[in-house]
């Protein structure tokens, strides 16, 4: 990848970021570093099942606000 597509790349990540809210953020951002749902879980203090929500929802925030995303995450 060279550095033009490295700026592509990071903008693009931000524009998409941008449409969570702070929890989506912080658990998307948990999973993108490879986290599993039960890590993310338990460094946070709460249940796997508030994680798997949480991720549910903010796939589904991220694909109403950028709809041409849906084909690379289907």
């Amino acid at each position: 990848m060279n550095m033009l597509d490295e700026v592509i790349a990071r903008e693009n990540a931000r524009e998409i970021v941008g449409h969570l809210s702070g929890p989506e953020f912080l658990i998307v951002a948990l999973a993108i570093d490879g986290l599993s749902g039960a890590q993310i879980a338990d460094s946070l203090g709460v249940s796997r099942a508030l994680i798997c929500r949480r991720l549910g929802a903010a796939r589904k925030r991220i694909l109403g606000e950028i709809p041409e995303l849906s084909t690379a995450v289907a």
